[in-house]
């Protein structure tokens, strides 16, 4: 879908854009529902015109029928009259439940057709979105619009347009139906609609705010429950249980009171609306009783009889009702319209985040190259997405400072194996983020193959790029799935060899299905280390020409890393390898080794020529090996 000048759809309606661009190919649906919810709807007004007609029949001074069709449609015998119009009766009432089923069962269709068109849409935007968002922002938030919002938006065709197309109906229906039997009666019942109307846009006003607030405070819920339930193993070990429960109240309390609010406002404008509803009933009866007694008063000539009352009575609330619905419909509209506002956030981040240049990257030697690259963490105000404080381990705390890279230069030749080591929160991995595009400099340049890799698609890069993160992420999926993650045509001998590249054979074999063994949340658990060594698998299948390790042997024992070091150091022979590394002693065999501290590069050389030096290299290796 084209999305060009979402901020001025945001502005001028999202709710409509949204329908617009969404629900447009299956509107043949919404024009057979509302056609069959019309002809439902018409139809109740047999039952309200059958009931006066068998009142009429019970007022003995009555000759000769005030309905202007009764005489000529039904028998002149009142007990003929009587069996005909009950028949009628009978038959209208599964007229109608035929028709509203057929109405309700199309908008449903039409329902979840609209919601996954905004679903995939919604979720493509959110893989579009720049990496730095996922690195800035909870999870969370985007699970709250991707679930809820879309939810929330699907569901207003179903309950407001099919209710405002059906109340149309009604208040044409009954309209015809009052002001052909006494259209001065109908009038007067009629007065209280102005009033009615200039509440609705009272209502509307007063509504809106409430409920942008409690979408962003459901999402805020939503992402403390998320972070504190999956950190739950490492909440309980550090005993910190109480912290998150207080977490989870502040979040629950905000959410409370803004609901709360919300609700108080809509409970008092529906009280009034309700009000409303009974006193023209009350005005029906009394004043309606009086005319047919006295015959007509004050300056109206029309008489009313005790039949035509009674039509007048059993639609007096069905003719309120479609006005006092609109505080309902209102009431939806601005729920869904906050949460659609929050999908062209999405949207429109997603815009702002597309690279102007799509050139491909084309083969990749594996040349790297930073010059004088400078990065901070720090976003824009302007951004449509609200961000919040880092929790990338190299950009503080919110009360610190923020981290600055740089100035960083050093040039990586094709082929070569460069160890990044230094302490945490020195650069390292936003070093690698820089050169995956996760993050983008705000100085300098970095070139892959002599090519700066701001003016190519970051696609094409990061295909050629293979990337084992210190905490991969498992897939509820089979062994055998995961592993082809990084490269879905790969044949079995390939995938048998990045299996044995990552020494898994023993661990596969073990499994019950081997590499058919389910992962994933619900299924099969492994171990840190063999997540980490199903991630290198999954890199090394792709067949990348430059090779990028986040402290990827972390969790593994010194005997497995010592048989990963061995294997990756014959499956990296001819590709460019960068590894992040904790342990020293996975990189002093790399050709060439950079030492972070403090956002810059301060040591750089082989393993030999740092010790010699005697500085901060020095000092890390001494304490790694037990010596300090």
């Amino acid at each position: 879908m084209m999305r060009s000048a979402i901020s001025r759809r945001v502005a001028e309606s999202s709710v409509y854009s949204m329908y617009r661009d969404h629900g447009r190919e299956h509107s043949r649906y919404v024009a057979l529902a509302i056609a069959f919810g019309a002809v439902g709807t018409a139809l109740t007004q047999v039952p309200q015109v059958a009931f006066g007609l068998v009142i009429e029949l019970l007022d003995p001074t009555v000759t000769q029928s005030q309905f202007p069709f009764a005489d000529r449609l039904f028998s002149a015998n009142p007990q003929d009259r009587i069996l005909e119009v009950s028949a009628l009766l009978f038959g209208s009432v599964f007229a109608v439940a035929a028709f509203r089923f057929a109405s309700r069962y199309l908008w449903n269709v039409f329902k979840q057709l609209f919601q996954k068109s905004i679903r995939v849409d919604c979720y493509a935007s959110v893989q579009g979105l720049h990496p730095k968002r996922f690195i800035q922002r909870s999870s969370g938030e985007y699970l709250s619009i991707v679930e809820s919002d879309v939810e929330e938006v699907g569901d207003l065709p179903r309950t407001v347009l099919s209710g405002v197309s059906n109340d149309v109906v009604n208040l044409a229906t009954i309209g015809v139906v009052l002001f052909t039997l006494n259209w001065q009666f109908s009038l007067l019942i009629l007065a209280p609609l102005p009033f009615i109307a200039w509440f609705t846009f009272r209502f509307s006003a007063a509504v809106e705010p409430l409920y942008t607030e409690v979408r962003e405070s459901s999402a805020r819920l939503t992402s403390q429950l998320s972070s504190s339930i999956r950190g739950v193993l490492t909440v309980r070990s550090y005993v910190a249980e109480d912290r998150e429960t207080d977490r989870v109240d502040g979040s629950s309390e905000q959410y409370k009171s803004d609901r709360l609010e919300l609700a108080k406002t809509r409970l008092s404008y529906g009280q009034i609306f309700s009000l409303t509803s009974r006193l023209t009933g009350f005005v029906v009866v009394c004043i309606g009783s009086l005319w047919v007694v006295n015959g007509p008063p004050l300056f109206f000539t029309e008489p009313l009889s005790a039949g035509e009352l009674a039509v007048f009575f059993t639609n007096s609330t069905l003719l309120v009702q479609p006005a006092t619905s609109v505080r309902r419909y209102v009431d939806k509209y601005k729920d869904a319209k906050a949460s659609s506002d929050r999908v062209y956030a999405i949207l429109e981040a997603e815009e702002r985040d597309r690279r102007t240049s799509e050139t491909a990257l084309g083969r990749v030697d594996g040349t790297i190259e930073f010059d004088d690259v400078v990065f901070e963490y720090g976003f824009s105000d302007a951004d449509p997405l609200a961000e919040v404080g880092s929790d990338d381990g190299d950009a503080g705390t919110e009360t610190a400072e923020p981290f600055v890279l740089g100035p960083v230069s050093c040039e990586i030749e094709a082929g070569q194996t460069v160890g990044v080591v230094g302490p945490s929160g020195s650069g390292k991995t936003t070093f690698v983020r820089l050169l995956l595009r996760f993050l983008d400099p705000d100085d300098g340049r970095i070139l892959v193959d002599g090519r700066d890799i701001s003016d190519t698609d970051p696609k094409t890069l990061r295909r050629r790029t293979g990337y084992v993160a210190q905490q991969p992420y498992i897939f509820d999926a089979t062994v055998a799935e995961n592993i082809l993650y990084g490269n879905p045509s790969a044949n079995e001998r390939e995938l048998e060899r990045a299996v044995t590249d990552a020494v898994l054979s023993d661990t596969i074999e073990r499994m019950a299905a081997g590499l058919e063994t389910r992962l994933g949340e619900s299924e099969s658990r492994v171990s840190g280390g063999e997540e980490q060594r199903i991630a290198i698998a999954r890199a090394v299948v792709s067949d990348p020409s430059i090779l990028i390790l986040d402290e990827a042997t972390s969790h593994v024992d010194n005997i497995t890393e010592s048989r990963i070091q061995a294997s990756i150091e014959s499956a990296t022979a001819d590709r460019t390898t960068i590894a992040i590394a904790h342990r020293l002693s996975t990189v002093r065999r790399a050709d060439k080794i950079l030492v972070f501290d403090d956002g810059r590069i301060v040591e750089r050389g082989t393993h030999e020529d740092l010790l010699e030096r005697n500085g901060l290299y020095q000092e890390l290796w001494s304490r790694h090996v037990g010596l300090a």
